[in-house]
């Protein structure tokens, strides 16, 4: 019994002793100097938040007054004394990853003041908008006006002329004068067809023409029958005198009346015949003019000056009308094609002048001079509630050491420059 209230005499006191020497330590804590609370906090964390460091809380039954708020300036003082020791920036460098501060506190890069020193943003790099594009040439606002009127639009370069040559009559490519890459002028001959039975056929017809208009100058006949005329008209008169002295008999003047009837007649029908030989000379020279053609036919010459871009057929290979043989462009002048959209008549863009930025190659853009070749007649709203129109921009090429600058199907930026 007496060994059981001892036991709880040494308990209540152990448990005295341990409140005592607990409300010492927060009362230490409460009473401790504002440059030591400030030292226990991290840097970069106002006394007023909260902080992981138990030891650094003040009691929670403590008046708020009477917690000591340490100085706003300490962490400015520690960063400045490093900056001046060290010559070393305080913040992100190579060396350091940013948020670390030199004794090893997380230090906010965002712009926003620790304890009083703001942190200085980023400065130095363009921003995104002033970088070129990737591919070289200016940005296109996708069919809006820029801030100096121009309207953009983005396209390729279009050949003015493109033609897939074709044969027009069956027969064997007896030879091919070009082959891919050749420039050709204007009418030059870039194959030839059999054309052997078309040149006889034509040699054929232009004999017939010289006998036609043989036929049609000779006048012999005309005047034979104007001969025959005379004789009968003479030979009609002397019966007719005869008849009325009673010396011929009426059945003899009848004929010799006839007979100079008829002759009269006879000029007409020679007359009659030479304008026949004459049309006959005229159907002549049309069939010359099919065998003419039906050479020509098969003679395939340039239609303008260009090169050749690609060839579909072979020396000896059997063609017949309609099949492509070769394709043929200009590099002279291109087109480029695209939409705009505007809130103004489309009249503004009739003939009006334009820039055409073409990529060359990466890295290389060259500007020419265009103007406006067309505008569709009719408008397309867009989505945005803007009249909405195709148009293309003509360019001429550019010849350097003399080859051509541009080619087909190379990107290209078109600034127009509406007629306000």
């Amino acid at each position: 019994m007496e060994s059981s209230q001892l036991a709880q005499r040494m308990l209540m006191l152990m448990s005295f002793l341990v409140l005592g020497v607990t409300g010492a330590a927060w009362w230490w804590v409460a009473n401790e100097p504002t440059s030591n609370n400030a030292a226990a906090l991290p840097m970069g964390v106002p006394a007023s938040e909260p902080t992981s460091n138990p030891a650094a809380l003040p009691p929670i039954d403590t008046p708020v007054d009477e917690v000591a708020v340490p100085s706003p300036s300490a962490n400015a003082m520690r960063l400045a004394a490093f900056e001046q020791e060290t010559g070393e920036s305080p913040y992100a460098s190579p060396q350091r990853p940013a948020g670390q501060s030199p004794d090893g506190f997380q230090v906010p890069v965002t712009g926003v003041p620790i304890t009083g020193v703001p942190v200085p943003a980023a400065v130095g790099l363009p921003s995104a908008s002033g970088l070129p594009s990737a591919s070289g040439l200016p940005s296109a606002s996708g069919r809006q006006g820029t801030s100096s009127g121009a309207i953009t639009f983005k396209g390729v370069l279009a050949f003015v002329h493109d033609v897939k040559v074709v044969a027009q009559a069956d027969g064997v490519i007896r030879e091919f004068l070009v082959d891919e890459g050749s420039v050709v002028e204007k009418d030059k001959i870039m194959l030839e067809i059999d054309n052997r039975l078309a040149r006889a056929e034509q040699e054929i017809a232009r004999r017939e023409l010289e006998s036609a208009q043989l036929k049609a100058e000779d006048e012999s006949q005309i005047k034979f029958a104007i001969a025959s005329e005379e004789v009968a008209r003479s030979d009609y008169t002397r019966t007719e005198d005869l008849y009325k002295r009673e010396v011929a008999n009426i059945d003899e003047y009848e004929r010799k009346r006839l007979e100079w009837i008829k002759s009269k007649f006879s000029i007409d029908v020679s007359r009659r015949e030479q304008k026949i030989n004459q049309a006959a000379v005229g159907v002549s020279e049309a069939k010359l003019n099919a065998s003419a053609v039906q050479v020509e036919l098969r003679t395939i010459r340039a239609p303008f000056t260009g090169i050749v871009a690609k060839t579909e057929k072979e020396n000896f290979e059997w063609v017949k009308g309609g099949d492509e043989i070769l394709r043929l462009v200009s590099l002279e002048t291109f087109r480029v094609r695209g939409r705009v959209q505007i809130d103004d008549s489309p009249n503004i863009l009739e003939r009006a002048s334009a820039k055409v930025y073409v990529q060359v190659q990466p890295g290389q853009v060259e500007a020419v001079n265009g103007v406006v070749g067309f505008v569709e007649p009719e408008t397309s709203v867009a989505v945005d509630g803007k009249n909405e129109y195709g148009v293309w921009v003509e360019i001429e090429n550019r010849v350097v050491n003399g080859q051509f600058l541009f080619r087909g199907k190379m990107n290209a930026t078109v600034e127009i420059y509406p007629n306000r």
